[in-house]
């Protein structure tokens, strides 16, 4: 068995990994894959299998270094790797660090003694920019849900309050942000589409909500109150109830969903109807979110929640809960979603409790007579229903079926417990209504992702500067204390300046900065999302025949109103992507531009043999301003346009009648039966005799007479025997008798004659002339629909594509425009900084005073930058 050893801080993202004690050799494959400024959760999945790859070992004993969170992560990659066979046996043991809490409040109280101290670099509005970020850290969490899942209910059930009111996503025009505070009182804004103020709502309620998404003027409400289940303290948590992507009131509110999915910052909460997972109009997005977690990794699965609401529309006598579980697993694996996160969940249940039986004692309500209950709310008594069905039914403790890390799990396995011993059923079902389970999931994400990175930018910011104040300090003191490296230091400062004044070198830097061009790759990707698109969209003529031809403008319209709406579902991820490529393509300049900046500083110190300082450290600080900046920076949105009619016209000749005028004409208007005589009628026939006749019946034999014939016993030897012997004569003779002669006879009657006759009445008709016109007859083949259609969307895709290229080449030059301003700045300030320290070497040589001082801010200084790296760890080091 190994003993590995994995030591991770999320704030450095470093990572150091020993095996048996042992450091890993440089060129080892676990070196690689943990390298450094790395998040954990890209790399741990396939740690395990790259262990037995190198080492050929399945036994392990793990000891994980850092936060418990991050730690889960580890734990489920080994779990994973036991249940499929890759390493047999694994013992893993968990070394705690601080709390993202705790280290965000010593972080910002060094930085806050930083500020105030004696080194005004650290009082820069940038700065104070930084340090305000995280203080005022508003992570959003943005509520996406498919048609009458249940989106508006679970959101109160977050609040514990009735606020946001029930409405139908396909028509929901309206965004709302809803801020965490530690106010109780709830306070909105309402915006219209241009940002200006319709009102302000210092107390707001249930109806001012309804009132407020029904004003057809208002599309932005900006709310503030206390979300109870997360510590705004640390991180202020916004949940954002976004329209449906169906919705097509205003299309900005579809790419304010498209790119709240897109940010890779943004937990994502996609709520599904439990009872009637397939919707259509959901589709497009679903494959966007799988492309976002199959590119993204660990991360990207784990900030996409899929809720499965309505859980309590199962009756589990009847049906199964885990095969509706494994039905929303198939579902979102259709779209490429695999292993999705889970959450089951009763909105409905747990509002319930939180909003009705708040106040009510359950022991002393089921006391009461069935007359006294009937006082209480129905909705109180549905909830007390829901809480006994809840109860018995264990296949209903929807916590069992969540996607929990085993930390969470084993928290709320805890509170249920303490829940149990106390008697607390309402506490119970809000735990198996799996409202719990989901508030678990959030805070752990933000606790893992958004905090951390938070402080990490922080300590990055304040590091840099602490870095350049150091050095100056410490070129200050040497330039006064050490004659050999004032020197050596003096000599680097004038080559250095002589260089930026004479500005050759400056002239190379700025042609590399021009050089830097994201536009062909920007162009490149987006071709090949273009023909994907295109891809995509030529199936939707699959369901038809290729030979269909339609006749009426009807239905074409119907047709390409069907296909415009696809076909706006697949450019607005198109768009989104296109500009997420931008934003990340213009922000990578940025950091060229930087590391160019870089190594021209260190080029300038190369002309000096003996260099002691970097002079890009000088800069360091100034630098990790500009960075923040780069960081901030945005874009433009493009816009798609809408597809025309498509179709052929033809004139032809047709004959038709026109009115020119009345007429009187006899109208038949009924019959009528009349008598105009009788007849005899044969009704049928009968059998008469009518006389008799002889016939032969048979015959008779009759005597008639004997005759003599040889005697056939005589014998030569029998002498008394006769010769001759008599014989009887016979004949045969006809038998007759009588029978009746019969005769058919016809039987008649008298019938009367009956005839119909017509009833005509007079009646005033139009009269009507042939006449000839020339008529359009419209026909529109698939194939033309088809090529016209793919074409309009071919042109919006090129037309979005070239305002792409234009916007980034646009944010490009500017970037690199701004960044030769900022740069020239830069220069000034070695200038100053360099000349300055000079002044401080040769000036304070008479002032011991002065070099006291300075040593002290030295002091100061790494006092401070050792205070840091005890919070967040070394460099290079995990906590």
């Amino acid at each position: 068995m190994k003993n590995i050893s994995i030591v991770y801080n999320p704030y450095r993202l470093t990572t150091n990994i020993t095996i048996d004690g042992t450091e890993l050799e440089k060129d080892s494959l676990l070196t690689t894959a943990a390298r450094n400024g790395k998040r954990l959760q890209e790399w741990i999945g396939r740690f395990p299998q790259l262990l037995v790859d190198e080492f050929n070992c399945s036994d392990y004993e793990i000891t994980f270094h850092g936060m418990a969170l991050d730690y889960d992560d580890v734990e489920e990659a080994f779990h994973q790797a036991v249940s499929k066979g890759i390493i047999r046996n694994c013992k893993m043991t968990l070394i705690e660090s601080e709390s993202d809490v705790e280290i965000k409040n010593k972080i910002l109280q060094i930085f806050s003694d930083l500020q105030q101290g004696p080194c005004d670099e650290f009082k820069s509005a940038a700065l104070d920019r930084a340090v305000q970020s995280v203080n005022d850290a508003l992570f959003p969490i943005m509520v996406v849900a498919t048609m009458s899942s249940g989106k508006s209910t679970l959101i109160n059930a977050l609040l514990q309050r009735e606020l946001m009111p029930a409405k139908n996503e396909a028509c929901t025009a309206t965004i709302t942000r809803i801020q965490d505070t530690e106010k109780e009182n709830f306070e909105a804004v309402a915006c219209d589409k241009d940002g200006n103020i319709c009102g302000e709502y210092p107390s707001l309620d249930y109806e001012t909500m309804k009132q407020l998404n029904e004003d057809k003027n208002v599309t932005d409400i900006y709310v503030k109150g206390d979300i109870p289940f997360l510590d705004s303290k640390g991180c202020a948590l916004e949940l954002v109830d976004t329209p449906g992507t169906n919705n097509a009131n205003d299309r900005t509110h579809k790419e304010i969903t498209y790119k709240a999915i897109a940010d890779s910052e943004n937990l994502i909460l996609y709520i599904m109807n439990g009872t009637q997972l397939s919707t259509e109009d959901d589709h497009t997005l679903l494959k966007y979110i799988s492309q976002l977690i199959q590119e993204g990794g660990k991360q990207a699965r784990d900030r996409f929640l899929f809720v499965v609401n309505k859980m309590d529309s199962f009756d589990p006598e009847k049906e199964s809960i885990e095969g509706a579980l494994e039905d929303a697993r198939n579902y979102l694996k259709e779209f490429g979603i695999d292993d999705p996160q889970l959450f089951p969940c009763s909105a409905f249940t747990a509002l319930n409790i939180r909003m009705y039986l708040k106040d009510i004692d359950l022991d002393k309500y089921e006391q009461l007579p069935r007359d006294k209950k009937k006082a209480y709310p129905l909705a109180a008594r549905d909830a007390i229903n829901l809480m006994y069905k809840f109860e018995e039914s264990e296949e209903l403790h929807l916590e069992r079926y969540s996607t929990l890390t085993p930390a969470a799990q084993a928290d709320l396995e805890r509170e249920l417990q303490a829940a149990i011993e106390s008697g607390d059923l309402k506490a119970q079902t809000l735990i198996h209504s799996g409202i719990r389970s989901i508030e678990e999931a959030i805070t752990a994400y933000v606790k893992k992702y958004a905090l951390t990175k938070k402080v990490k930018d922080l300590v990055e910011t304040f590091e840099a500067k602490l870095e350049s104040s150091t050095l100056e300090a410490e070129l200050k003191q040497a330039m006064t204390t050490d004659k050999e490296k004032a020197e050596q230091y003096k000599k680097q400062m004038d080559a250095v300046n002589k260089q930026i004044i004479s500005g050759k070198e400056t002239k190379k830097f700025r042609e590399r900065i021009d050089a830097l061009n994201p536009i062909p790759e920007i162009c490149e990707k987006a071709e090949e999302r273009k023909t994907a698109v295109l891809s995509a969209l030529n199936e939707f003529f699959i369901a038809y025949k290729s030979d269909t031809v339609f006749h009426t403008r009807t239905e074409v319209k119907e047709l390409i109103e069907k296909y415009s709406q696809n076909g706006k579902e697949q450019m607005m991820p198109f768009i989104t992507e296109l500009e997420t490529l931008i934003d990340k393509k213009v922000n990578k300049v940025g950091q060229d531009i930087i590391e160019e900046y870089r190594q021209h500083l260190k080029k300038m110190d190369s002309s000096v043999s003996d260099s002691g300082y970097s002079t890009f450290d000088l800069v360091k600080g100034k630098l990790g301003e500009l960075k923040q900046q780069i960081e901030e920076m945005t874009f433009s949105d493009h816009t798609s346009k809408d597809i025309d009619d498509c179709g052929e016209t033809t004139i032809r000749e047709e004959e038709y009648y026109e009115k020119v005028g009345e007429e009187e004409i006899q109208v038949e208007v009924g019959t009528r039966d009349v008598k105009v005589g009788t007849e005899r009628v044969k009704v049928g026939s009968h059998m008469e005799v009518v006389g008799q006749r002889r016939v032969k019946v048979g015959t008779r034999e009759e005597w008639a007479g004997t005759r003599k014939v040889k005697n056939p016993e005589k014998k030569w030897y029998k002498f008394f025997t006769p010769k001759y012997i008599e014989e009887d004569i016979y004949r045969t003779v006809p038998v007759f008798d009588y029978e009746d002669i019969e005769k058919m006879v016809d039987d008649f009657e008298e019938r009367d004659i009956i005839r119909t006759e017509k009833i005509y009445a007079t009646e005033k008709r139009d009269k009507f002339e042939k006449r000839t016109r020339k008529v359009e007859v419209y026909n529109a083949s698939l194939a033309q629909i088809q090529l016209k259609l793919t074409g309009k969307i071919q042109e919006m895709l090129e037309e979005s594509i070239s305002l792409a290229k234009e916007d980034a080449a646009g944010k490009v030059g500017g970037l690199k425009k701004w960044f030769k301003q900022e740069l020239k700045k830069l220069d000034d300030y070695i200038l100053d900084k360099t000349n300055e320290i000079k002044r401080f070497g040769e000036e304070m040589k008479k002032s011991e005073e002065a070099v006291e001082h300075n040593q002290k801010i030295l002091n100061w200084l790494k006092k401070n930058e050792e205070e840091i790296n005890n919070v967040v760890g070394e460099k290079g080091a995990g906590r």
